[in-house]
């Protein structure tokens, strides 16, 4: 926090915000502060499936460490891992 990096709850609130990550082709962009969603439909298409994926395993992060846990993107990407890996037992 010194350094001024930004903290881990406010990395896991843009990450699942769904207008402040755009794709375009390749590249993926985060922004600062939540765009406009008709202007860059198609950029933000292309990511909102993953969001809402992410999501979803927030919420069974939640359900299994209890509400008000603070689940935050460290908790979902270990999670996607062992499923990735076949290591979590759904």
């Amino acid at each position: 926090m010194g350094a001024g990096m930004r903290g881990v709850a406010e990395i896991t609130g843009r990450l699942f915000d769904p207008t402040r990550t755009t794709k375009q082709g390749s590249t993926c962009r985060f922004h600062d502060e939540p765009i406009d969603p008709h202007r860059f439909a198609p950029f933000l298409e292309p990511v909102a499936r993953y969001i809402e994926f992410l999501a979803s395993l927030r919420e069974l992060v939640d359900r299994f460490y209890g509400e008000g846990s603070g689940t935050n993107y460290e908790d979902v990407a270990n999670i996607a891992q062992q499923i990735q890996i076949g290591r979590c037992p759904l």
